[in-house]
């Protein structure tokens, strides 16, 4: 998979990924407002429902579109934009996910954080979600967007993502990590961030 992936990219160059693509900064997509996840503070929640500014680049022929979204601007440039929809293919190639995918990409300004008298929640960690069986993937800090993105792209390659774990493995998670009860435990979050960083 790793040589699909480095294939994937080398063949790929951002100018001509620019010219194929068809971007528009007119219409305004009202979909982000109305997403309702657990995963999604409500810190983050106030800033979609402000958001005034909006692009999305649609490649129809790798069955992938971007909608970014932002509070007066955005802040990194249409070059860095672009790296990071080439990043985006590279890997939704090389795991061979053929589906439409729409990525929501929300640049909130909000830094991940630790609150060491709370117990850990969507508003300290959480930069994005997906849900396998949708091809809709929503990013929602600017911080780290990119991988962020790249993680949630991971979800739909079936040859990684697996919600099958069994009891006695999270069992034996619990024991060896010295993991509380009370943790919501998902292994395949590891798995799949593994994954996203190589």
């Amino acid at each position: 998979m790793i040589e699909a992936l480095r294939k994937s990219y080398n063949e790929m160059s951002i100018h001509s990924l620019y010219d194929r693509a068809e971007i528009s900064h007119v219409c305004q997509d009202n979909s982000v407002a109305l997403m309702q996840s657990h995963f999604v503070s409500p810190k983050i929640m106030k800033y979609i429902k402000k958001c005034d500014k909006y692009m999305k680049i649609d490649l129809k022929d790798h069955q992938i579109t971007f909608h970014f979204h932002g509070y007066r601007d955005f802040p990194v440039t249409i070059s860095k934009i672009m790296l990071s929809v080439r990043q985006a293919i590279a890997v939704k190639c090389a795991c061979n996910i053929d589906k439409q995918i729409d990525i929501y990409i929300i640049f909130a300004p909000y830094k991940r954080f630790y609150d060491l008298k709370k117990n850990i929640g969507p508003d300290h960690i959480n930069g994005g979600f997906t849900i396998v069986n949708d091809g809709k993937i929503f990013v929602f800090r600017s911080e780290e967007y990119a991988k962020v993105m790249i993680h949630e792209i991971v979800h739909h390659c079936k040859a990684i993502h697996s919600d099958i774990f069994h009891g006695h493995d999270i069992i034996a998670l619990r024991q060896a990590f010295n993991i509380s009860e009370k943790t919501v435990l998902i292994p395949n979050e590891a798995i799949v961030e593994l994954w996203a960083a190589i």
